[in-house]
């Protein structure tokens, strides 16, 4: 049986569809049954398949015109990153440079040095017979030289002796302890610490030797733990000296304190000193001064009772205070 729509003649008896259309063989005996359309495959392409030229171009089937050919994929290409900038090079260092050469320098200086040191044993070690007639020289020919040379070596070995006990003599004086006496007498101590800190009557006369004399006379009071009235004789008049040890610094510091006048020039200009103008309550005294000792821990204090400044003047000059580095004992 052939196709209907081809003709293409059936290969099998019982074969239903055309091999080339592929249309049903069997359709055309069945009465109102519509054969299917012909089947026509695309023309097939035999030219490039990516080929642009008009010329060569087929058109499609039916007279239309095939779309454009796509444009090759264009390839970006791959972006290169930018190159990192180095850091330049670090100078040569001189320095080091210096430090290199230093090396080699000293092995150079080193190696002269030997070389002449063993220039020099060699001249030592064969010297001319000069030398060796100059060695032998009498001590005749030498004459005066060698005294003086002789003289020379005896004076330095005197003097170096003489300073060798010069210095055993000074050694063993500091090397001995000091030796200190306390005001109240005792065995002496190495140290004035050990001493015990003036007290009562003895230590106003310890402290004022000049409130032991015949017109003194101690007395007890409130605020004082010792106190001493003099009378002594300025220009054939008595001046009245009050000599007082307080119980406590800030005792004496208050009284006086209190009363101040004015602050005048201390007795002989001592700086261990304190002199003050004070009030005085008697109509016969013009002219009251307390003198007492700078330093906080003493205790110890005098007041003139004159009748005006130049009194005052003639009476302190009876005034004798101790220093107050001695006020403990003094050193043997």
């Amino acid at each position: 049986m052939n196709c209907s729509h081809c003709g293409t003649p059936s290969v099998h008896a019982d074969q239903r569809f055309c091999g080339n259309c592929g249309g049903d063989l069997a359709a055309a005996t069945r009465p109102g049954v519509e054969p299917p359309p012909a089947y026509h495959p695309p023309a097939r392409v035999t030219g490039p398949l990516f080929a642009d030229d008009p010329s060569t171009t087929r058109p499609a089937p039916g007279g239309q015109q095939p779309p454009p050919p796509v444009p090759a994929y264009a390839a970006v290409p791959p972006q290169q990153p930018a190159p990192v900038p180095q850091p330049p090079l670090p100078a040569y260092d001189d320095g080091r440079r210096n430090r290199r050469r230093t090396p080699v320098l000293l092995l150079a200086v080193a190696a002269v040095v030997a070389a002449l040191i063993g220039a020099g044993g060699v001249v030592l070690l064969f010297g001319s017979d000069d030398d060796d007639r100059a060695s032998d020289t009498s001590a005749e020919d030498r004459g005066d030289g060698v005294d003086a040379t002789t003289d020379t070596t005896t004076d330095t070995t005197t003097q170096g002796e003489a300073t060798t006990a010069t210095t055993t003599a000074t050694e063993s004086e500091s090397a001995e302890p000091a030796s200190y006496r306390c005001w109240h007498g005792g065995p002496p101590v190495t140290r004035l610490v050990d001493c015990a800190p003036p007290s009562g009557a003895a230590g106003l006369a310890w402290v004022f030797p000049s409130s032991d004399e015949s017109t003194c006379s101690p007395s007890v009071g409130v605020q004082r733990a010792a106190e001493v009235d003099c009378s002594p004789l300025v220009d054939g008049d008595p001046v009245r000296f009050h000599y007082s040890e307080w119980r406590s610094r800030a005792a004496l510091e208050t009284y006086y304190g209190g009363n101040t006048v004015a602050t005048i020039a201390s007795p002989g200009g001592r700086g261990d000193l304190t002199a003050a103008r004070v009030e005085s309550r008697a109509s016969d005294v013009g002219y009251k001064v307390a003198v007492y000792y700078a330093d906080s821990t003493a205790v110890w204090s005098v007041t003139i009772y004159a009748a005006d400044e130049a009194q005052y003047l003639a009476a302190v000059d009876l005034l004798e205070a101790r220093p107050f580095r001695q006020l403990r004992g003094e050193r043997e």
